[in-house]
């Protein structure tokens, strides 16, 4: 199993990151077909014909169901919340909102930090 891991790793990995875009999802995405791989085999008696067949199936099948996670999984951003990678915060309605309790200054510090951490974020490589 070892020597076809090795034989398979980096073409299975390029094929997944071309389709994911993303570095650590593709490497989680190769462990889980290779995972897979293991339990197909130790549990099939039947000989398989491809086994370069079947790892891309496998991996096929990953990339949708990560597709369909991700679809069904809201995405919320940080502009839309009213935080602006700018020196000044943005006010989005929430904030109005929370400040009629008395709460706008907990919004205020929230919002500056997220500001502060968005900034960082985009700084890196």
């Amino acid at each position: 199993f070892a020597r076809l891991y090795d034989r398979h790793v980096q073409s299975l990995y390029r094929f997944i990151y071309a389709k994911v875009s993303h570095r650590e999802v593709a490497e989680d995405l190769v462990s889980e077909v290779f995972l897979d791989l293991w339990r197909i085999l130790s549990q099939r008696t039947e000989e398989i014909k491809s086994l370069r067949g079947l790892l891309y199936k496998i991996a096929r099948h990953k990339i949708i169901d990560t597709y369909r996670r991700n679809k069904r999984r809201p995405t919320e951003s940080l502009e839309e919340e009213g935080v602006t990678d700018g020196e000044g915060l943005a006010t989005s309605s929430n904030e109005k909102h929370l400040s009629d309790r008395g709460r706008g200054s907990e919004r205020a510090v929230v919002l500056a930090d997220a500001a502060l951490l968005l900034r960082h974020v985009k700084k890196l490589k």
